[in-house]
């Protein structure tokens, strides 16, 4: 295995559900048009935002990255693999990496994590 070449991590508040993320539209005569952002994802993105200006300067991955999350430990069942979007979304949009398909993220590591409050996010560039 290769030594990374830069390593960054931050905390970001706990995603939502991706379920939650996005919500259907509907037109006055109560037809679907289509889906929409959900004021939860709106919120939490917010948040996150805020998170990601503390952690400034911010990082530009442009090549092959490995990403840990690690979430913090629920009270209640939830699904791990829900909890990715949002954040790798969030990666995306600002620029820390690339894009999230398999040219730019080569592995994803998601695990929760009791000492955690919120999400850890760890990124390798490889």
């Amino acid at each position: 295995m290769t030594e990374p070449k830069r390593m960054w991590s931050c905390l970001l508040p706990a995603p939502i559900s991706v379920n939650a993320m996005f919500v259907n539209r509907k037109h006055k005569d109560g037809k679907s048009k289509g889906r929409m952002i959900s004021p939860k994802y709106v919120a939490w993105r917010k948040d996150a935002e805020g998170s990601l200006w503390l952690s400034k300067p911010l990082p530009s991955f442009e090549g092959p990255v490995n990403v840990t999350l690690a979430f913090q430990e629920p009270s209640r069942r939830q699904d791990l693999d829900n909890k990715a979007k949002s954040v790798l979304d969030l990666l995306v949009r600002y620029k820390i990496i690339k894009d999230d398909n398999n040219i730019t993220l080569r592995s994803l590591t998601l695990y929760w994590d009791e000492k955690v409050n919120g999400t850890r996010v760890t990124i390798w560039e490889i």
